[in-house]
């Protein structure tokens, strides 16, 4: 939060939206896990994660 208000001046939204931002950390968390986060970046057009092996 430090770093939102004083380097970008503004609130991050999980203050505003708590469950929200508990929801998507879990699903970010569960694609990590699961391996599947390069399967769904592709899948929403984003570039794939830097891969290092």
């Amino acid at each position: 939060m430090y770093s939102h208000l004083f380097i970008e001046g503004n609130f991050p939204a999980t203050i505003g939206y708590p469950f929200w931002s508990l929801y998507c950390d879990l699903k970010l968390f569960w694609f990590m896990v699961t391996g599947k986060l390069d399967r769904e970046m592709k899948r929403l057009g984003k570039r794939p994660v830097l891969q290092l092996f």
